[in-house]
């Protein structure tokens, strides 16, 4: 079983459990997919996270400096499904990157970074949109 570390949109059960279970699941089979897991608050060390130009989501990139801190959740208990399903959902801008666990860190071009950070607050509030956007 994997654990990895979310930062962004992931956070939201929403979003995580249509990820990982399709949008067309019972909500039995999603609360299912909950119970197996462990989530539990966690932070990311030497890394920062900004907001993307014109997205929903962030970004993150490792800077070295372990006074600079990522916000997020721990996920234990994923199986090679789920990160078969994480991988694609996280596309190709986005490496696979192991610390103490994995973490999907930002790989597309710069001058898609803005310089502020982005909200998870702020995102709650348009989950429902960016789940039909995203076709979760």
């Amino acid at each position: 079983m994997a654990t990895v570390f979310f930062y962004g949109t992931l956070m939201s059960n929403e979003v995580l459990l249509q990820v990982l279970c399709g949008s067309l699941a019972s909500s039995d089979v999603m609360q299912q997919k909950l119970n197996s897991l462990t989530l539990s608050p966690g932070v990311l060390t030497g890394y920062r996270r900004f907001s993307l130009k014109l997205l929903e989501y962030p970004g993150v990139t490792r800077t070295g400096n372990f006074e600079d801190r990522v916000n997020g959740i721990l996920c234990e208990g994923l199986g090679p499904l789920d990160i078969q399903r994480l991988d694609i959902f996280e596309g190709e801008v986005f490496r696979d990157t192991l610390v103490p666990c994995q973490v999907y860190a930002w790989i597309g071009d710069e001058k898609h970074i803005e310089a502020h950070d982005w909200k998870f607050e702020r995102f709650l509030e348009n989950v429902t949109t960016f789940c039909a956007q995203e076709k979760l």
